[in-house]
């Protein structure tokens, strides 16, 4: 080996030596023998079969550098069949670190006491060394993985194709995969010699699955599986199946000596989808309603999708006659969920409970937003064991799906945006559930006390805020109702006379709930009064917006028995922030 890692550097030991009588008397006669290597290498060095003693350091750099310079420019060329891959040394991650080397080289005689120096001038002992260097393997290793994927074939199976109107056979194609591990170490086994030379890649043939000679006995066979179309009727409307399409399709088992083709079901099924979907019609739910008893206020629509994987197993058995090549599209009902037919199955009995507010006072814009909102979730419904949340259930709180610009509640001022009153029917929906006992997956109330939610007598703490973000930073705010029952629940809404409701209908549950009074904590005193500059309010003039209002904690407990047993119990507190005085200063 002519090369070795640089990561341990070996040094020659000193060893002692007592002379006496005659070698004592050879020693001082030699005694100036040292001086002919001043600035030289000691006799009897050797690199990699360069011989450098007697050198100076710049003399035996030149040598070694010629003895490295063709394998430096073109270390390693990788053949396979007609193709070639050359690489020098620097690409493949080798240095030659020639200083060191020499520094090595430097030590022998200089380092091994006065005895060894004189074997070593008197050429009596010699050193052979290699050249010291570093081989970065992650650069190795991505060189090879380059010629890998250059070289590297799957295995692809000969097939049948169309040609014009006859069946032909695509040839298989043979695949190969270079054996890297073996590749790197024929390279880093030939790099320490540090001549150039080639190595003939060590590659594993993949034979294919299937031949065109496993193929040429079933043409005949495979031809008639192609020979026509095959036609698809769904009641008055008829789709083809065309021989292209079938020929894509035809397989060979992998039992080549007695296979027969066939058609495959997974590219029939690929093939076909584009069919199904044009049949297929999603079902349609009835919207109910509560009228004494439950009633379908639309009527409902059973869906259809097609069994694709039926349909693929008809196609293929067609393919196989030479007359009668015509299929009827196998279709499914699919039920809707609320069927107009059977409202019974819902299990709906009884109103559970009814939660009111009153929107007086409101502006118009409140006002239609209070309207829409409860027009939006009015119907809805909650599935057994399922839940409801009034974001999804509203939609869009936007311009677009019916709504305007109302008073909302803004960093501590009652500011406007799309939207304000929808707090007002989300509120009446909490109200409503939780006098039917319904557990909440989600509620929160509002972070300042909202006069409106106590005009009818309602206490505080019985609100319920959303907020459905503008920015992708912020959080919803959202109400959730969970059904825990083995029934649906009917959510509907009404308003009249500036009062908005909120009635659920489900099964008897025999809940009996109890709200105890809702508890107040000490007030807070609100902070100082705000003031904000207005363009739109005359120069001088100091309009007051926004009352003040203490801070106060809300708190109520709700229990719900059935059957004289305790069932739940719950908690629900409202922490109301202090709200400031506020006043626009006109600019206008």
């Amino acid at each position: 080996m002519l090369f070795r890692q640089s990561n341990s550097r070996r040094r020659l030991g000193r060893r002692s030596v007592v002379l006496s009588g005659a070698g004592a008397l050879a020693l001082v006669a030699t005694s100036a023998l040292p001086l002919r290597c001043n600035g030289k290498f000691y006799p009897g060095v050797v690199i990699a079969g360069v011989a450098i003693g007697g050198m100076t350091r710049e003399e035996a750099l030149i040598a070694l550098e010629d003895r490295t310079g063709d394998f430096q420019q073109a270390a390693v060329t990788y053949v396979y069949e007609d193709r070639t891959w050359r690489f020098s040394a620097s690409e493949l991650g080798l240095t030659i670190d020639y200083e060191a080397t020499l520094d090595e080289a430097w030590g022998h005689g200089r380092e091994d006491g006065v005895t060894g120096r004189y074997e070593a001038l008197l050429d009596r002992r010699s050193r052979t060394l290699a050249f010291v260097g570093r081989m970065n393997e992650d650069k190795l290793d991505s060189v090879l993985q380059e010629i890998a994927a250059e070289l590297d074939l799957d295995p692809v199976d000969a097939v049948f194709t169309m040609d014009g109107t006859a069946i032909a056979i695509s040839p298989e194609q043979t695949g190969r995969t270079l054996d890297v591990g073996v590749l790197r170490q024929l390279t880093v086994d030939g790099i320490g010699d540090l001549q150039p030379f080639t190595i003939t890649l060590p590659v594993t043939v993949t034979a294919a699955a299937v031949t065109a000679a496993d193929l040429e006995a079933s043409r005949a066979e495979a031809a008639r599986l192609v020979s026509r179309k095959v036609t698809l009727r769904y009641g008055d409307t008829r789709w083809t199946v065309d021989r292209d399409a079938l020929a894509r399709s035809i397989v060979v088992p992998g039992d080549t000596v007695n296979a027969r083709p066939t058609l495959d079901p997974g590219t029939l099924v690929i093939i076909l989808q584009s069919i199904a979907d044009e049949i297929y019609r999603s079902p349609v739910n009835a919207e109910i309603g509560w009228n004494n008893g439950v009633q379908a206020i639309t009527e409902s629509r059973e869906g259809r999708s097609v069994d694709l994987n039926q349909l693929a197993e008809l196609v293929i058995e067609a393919a196989g006659k030479e007359t009668g090549r015509i299929v009827q599209v196998p279709v499914d009902k699919i039920p809707p969920t609320i069927d107009s037919r059977n409202l019974d199955a819902l299990g709906i009995a009884e109103l559970m409970a009814e939660g009111s507010s009153s929107f007086a006072g409101s502006s118009e814009e409140r006002a239609i937003n209070v309207e829409v909102s409860a027009q939006k979730v009015d119907h809805a419904l909650i599935p057994p064991g399922g839940t409801l949340s009034f974001l999804q259930t509203v939609g869009d709180i936007s311009v677009d799906a019916g709504f305007v610009e109302g008073k909302i509640i803004a960093d501590g001022w009652y500011a406007s945006d799309i939207g304000g009153g929808v707090c007002q029917v989300s509120t009446t929906v909490f109200r409503a559930a939780l006098l039917a006992g319904l557990p909440f997956a989600e509620w929160h109330p509002h972070s300042f006390r909202v006069s409106f939610y106590e005009l009818d007598g309602w206490a505080a703490g019985l609100d319920a805020a959303i907020y459905q973000p503008n920015h992708e930073w912020e959080w919803p705010l959202d109400l959730v109702i969970t059904n825990p029952t083995d029934s649906w629940i009917l959510l509907q809404m009404t308003t009249q006379d500036q009062v908005v409701r909120a009635s659920l209908y489900g099964p008897k549950t025999g809940y009996q709930v109890e709200l105890a009074n809702v508890e107040f904590s000490d007030p807070t005193d609100p902070p100082p009064p705000l003031e904000r500059t207005s363009d739109t309010v005359p120069t001088g003039e100091r309009r007051q917006t926004q009352q003040a209002q203490p801070g106060i904690t809300a708190t109520l407990v709700r229990r719900v028995i059935q059957d004289g047993e305790l069932q739940s119990e719950d908690t629900f507190v409202s922490v109301y922030a202090p709200v400031a005085e506020a006043f626009v200063i006109g600019t206008g």
